[in-house]
């Protein structure tokens, strides 16, 4: 059994966080698609399956993870897992054996300890909570109950790896009314089980639809319904000022203990699965890693003739840089035809008549964009400073200050860039495709942040030694360009 919530974890999602490597291509990972030589031999694309890294082997993903021609260009993958038959060659993590025995054998509910109690009147705080959530098969709930005195009446935990908060709550009501024959007030601050019990409470018949309905049921078989119920159950945050605190405080000491029931009913630490997850990710970037390596080995023919054919060589990068900074900014369009790119600006905006500055300036900046030739596609965007450097690398001039205290750095191109589309924006003069969108307040990511300004929908095309200079400039910025303030450069520093 595939355990999912290790298999697809990537590390930090937020896109704001840097990435290792591109997340899209785990997918063909995990079911084999890597285009090693005896998968391309089989379709008839190579003429031999041997290792195109060591020249000696047949070519497969099981080669490939102990080749040592791929091992001085990526690294030892290592072997982390040896009881794992498919993470090594995979990045697929199963569920322990022990794990699956553990849950097969997880305890049922408990009653309260003692035997039916009489008390006319009984009042209890009590708390179910999920412990280690992000991980389903390792997952427990935990139940405590305190009375009025902040003494711990009852607690229980057991591993439920698809269960919620609501039945542990719904585990303390059936125990309470097993074990009290008399009324019982129950204070807690589970919504969903208050919202739940306001519903139902009032009718004669439970719908069938009920979550929990087995536990809904015998609840009521025992305390009765309509006027005869002898069981309240209260919000603790619409409990009165003057006692909220106090119950809030029983509440704590109630969640505390749950909590740590919670803890001792896992089969392992939750250290323990961290580490899955943190050396799956390493694993699944290494085979990510290997995977862009295989596609720029296939490519290499072709890569080699654009290099030849270029607008703009402006800088050479061995092979291995250049995998690097694929791998390093995986949104980019690395080696895309140049066919795919078929929307050009056609209407060309007159110059304003408040235009302060040059005639010159005005038509390096609308050939610029004239020239430009966009893919669109809902997931592209292109930052306003990619294209700063793209504007850079094509007119090596500066352009006027538009913002005082810029001048002579980097800052200056991109508020121009800014600037111009804000002037032909006025005239309705698409300088992108209709379908993309310029996000002003947004910032765009590919494995790295970039700043505000975006244009989501489209992309430009350019050479792929230009997409190269400007990764590497990129890369050697603080935090690859993270802020604002990093591409804050002098001219002079500029490709």
């Amino acid at each position: 059994m595939v355990d999912h919530d290790v298999v697809t974890f990537l590390g930090p999602r937020e896109p704001w966080r840097p990435a290792s490597f591109d997340d899209s291509i785990v997918p063909g990972i995990l079911t084999g698609a890597c285009p090693t030589a005896n998968r391309l031999y089989k379709s008839n694309l190579v003429d031999s399956a041997k290792c195109r890294f060591c020249d000696f082997h047949h070519e497969d993903i099981q080669h490939l993870t102990r080749c040592e021609g791929v091992r001085k260009m990526l690294g030892n993958p290592g072997s982390v897992f040896p009881e794992q038959p498919h993470f090594l060659t995979h990045g697929i993590f199963e569920v322990p054996q022990y794990i699956l025995d553990s849950i097969y054998a997880a305890e049922t509910m408990p009653s309260l300890p003692g035997g039916l109690c009489h008390s006319d009147h009984f009042s209890l705080v009590g708390c179910g909570l999920v412990f280690n959530k992000k991980h389903v098969f390792t997952r427990t709930l935990g139940a405590a109950v305190v009375n009025l005195q902040g003494e711990v009446v009852w607690h229980f935990a057991t591993l439920e790896p698809w269960s919620c908060a609501v039945k542990a709550e719904l585990w303390i009501l059936l125990s309470m009314v097993r074990k009290f024959s008399k009324d019982i007030n129950f204070f807690t601050r589970c919504a969903a089980l208050i919202q739940t019990w306001e519903r139902l409470k009032g009718l004669t018949v439970l719908p069938l639809n009920t979550a929990y309905l087995d536990l809904w049921s015998e609840i009521f078989h025992l305390i009765g319904q309509g006027r005869s119920c002898r069981l309240n159950v209260f919000s603790i945050n619409e409990v009165e000022d003057a006692n909220k605190k106090i119950f809030s405080g029983l509440w704590k000491l109630a969640k505390d203990e749950a909590t740590q029931v919670a803890k001792t009913a896992m089969p392992v630490p939750p250290a323990l699965v961290k580490s899955w997850m943190q050396h799956t990710a390493i694993q699944q970037s290494w085979l990510c890693r290997l995977s862009k390596l295989l596609q720029y080995v296939n490519q290499d023919d072709n890569r080699q003739h654009g290099l030849a054919n270029a607008d703009h060589v402006v800088d050479n990068v061995d092979a291995r840089d250049e995998i690097d900074y694929i791998n390093r900014f995986p949104k980019w369009d690395w080696h895309h035809a140049e066919i795919l790119y078929d929307w050009n600006m056609e209407n060309a905006p007159c110059r304003p008549r408040d235009w302060g500055y040059s005639d010159a300036m005005w038509i390096e900046t609308l050939i610029f964009f004239q020239t430009l030739k966009w893919r669109r596609a809902e997931d592209t965007f292109v930052s306003v400073y990619e294209l700063g450097i793209y504007f850079w690398l094509r007119v090596k001039s500066p352009p006027p200050e538009v913002i005082k205290g810029f001048s002579g750095r980097f800052i200056n191109v991109v508020n121009w860039i800014r600037h111009f589309m804000r002037v032909v924006k006025k005239q309705k003069i698409q300088l992108f495709p209709n379908s993309a969108t310029f996000l002003a307040r947004k910032c765009s990511w590919s494995g790295v942040q970039f700043p505000y300004g975006t244009i989501r929908g489209a992309r430009p095309w350019v050479s792929h030694e230009t997409l190269m200079v400007f990764a590497r400039f990129a890369h050697s910025l603080p935090e690859c360009g993270r802020s604002a303030d990093a591409w804050n450069r002098p001219y002079a520093d500029l490709p």
